[in-house]
């Protein structure tokens, strides 16, 4: 108990320096390094970096993802919470290194997660040490491998092999905590609706079905093969309506699912947004580690924006939730 109480502080105490939704959209609209420069240190985030282009500041991103790796690994309340929200890192680093050493082409790798880039490399040069690797990271290569070897191999189904792969210990890690057990269950039942209406195929839905999730074989065989209105009208009471509502709209415009994807990147913290006054259990520090997250992301929106010269209202749009609020 008296272990939750110190993080659950400690959480309340960092979420108090995020910076606020007006920041974010002041910096979205800065027009210059120094402009950009003069927020952050008004904020005490700079801390030191030097920026001359717009696009420097995406090392100050890089930064950030370290500072909160370092976090959770240091001010760690529980081992599988910090790994729930470190396996991204982990696997995004193994499937470029795969990658990388099939293609034989670079890519660039994001700060180390749970585990050390150079065991994944060792890894992934050496299949005596996948031994090293959780069985799910051994499992996604050697599928990977094997699609090589018979020439299947495309994109998609490494890209899923992986996402598959870290969903499921994601799902296992997030055991730890009850709430973020039902909320990442949730967010996979999101993600399981998703692909059904990418494939509109119950078999191949089925393959590339993720694990975990509420949701049961009726209910998806019905996304897959019934008309749209049909499915909004059997849907209208469902949890999950204004999700599929947001996918059929977008499908029947012939668009992406952008509004469905910020939904999905926005969920976890509108999740525990719930129990933002609950300083009991682990609330705090998760809440604060999904909000922590945003924030990175929308600074990374707005830098790469900023570069590419899109307008305030065009970055705006594109942040992940109003947090700090």
């Amino acid at each position: 108990m008296a272990n939750n109480i110190y993080y659950n502080s400690r959480a309340k105490a960092l979420e108090a320096k995020l910076l606020s939704f007006e920041t974010l959209t002041s910096l979205a609209n800065c027009k210059t390094v120094l402009q950009v420069s003069k927020i952050l240190n008004d904020n005490n985030f700079l801390k030191g970096f030097e920026a001359k282009t717009f696009s420097d500041f995406l090392g100050f991103v890089l930064r950030e993802q370290e500072d909160f790796l370092k976090f959770l690994k240091k001010e760690m309340l529980d081992e599988d919470i910090s790994r729930f929200f470190c396996l991204k890192f982990d696997y995004f680093n193994l499937e470029c290194l795969f990658l990388e050493k099939k293609l034989a082409k670079p890519f660039d790798l994001l700060p180390e997660g749970m585990i050390l880039i150079s065991t994944l490399k060792d890894a992934v040069e050496n299949k005596d040490k996948q031994k090293l690797l959780p069985a799910e990271m051994q499992q996604a290569l050697l599928f990977c491998e094997n699609l090589f070897k018979t020439q299947k191999e495309t994109g998609f189904l490494i890209d899923t092999t992986f996402k598959k792969a870290l969903y499921k210990q994601m799902l296992q890690a997030s055991k730890a905590d009850r709430a973020l057990f039902d909320c990442f269950n949730a967010f996979l039942d999101l993600k399981n609706i998703e692909l059904c209406f990418c494939f509109r195929n119950t078999k191949l839905f089925q393959e590339a079905r993720l694990l975990g999730g509420t949701l049961k074989d009726d209910f998806f065989e019905m996304l897959c093969q019934k008309p749209f209105d049909v499915i909004l009208q059997n849907t209208k009471n469902s949890s999950y309506a204004v999700a599929i509502k947001l996918i059929v709209e977008a499908t029947e415009q012939n668009k992406p699912f952008l509004k469905f994807e910020f939904l999905l990147d926005c969920f976890g913290q509108a999740f525990f947004d719930e129990f933002k006054f609950n300083s009991s259990k682990n609330y705090a520090y998760i809440r604060y580690c999904f909000l922590r997250q945003n924030e990175i992301a929308n600074l990374k929106t707005i830098f790469e924006g900023l570069e590419a010269k899109r307008s305030h209202k065009k970055i705006c749009e594109e942040l992940r939730g109003i947090y700090a609020k």
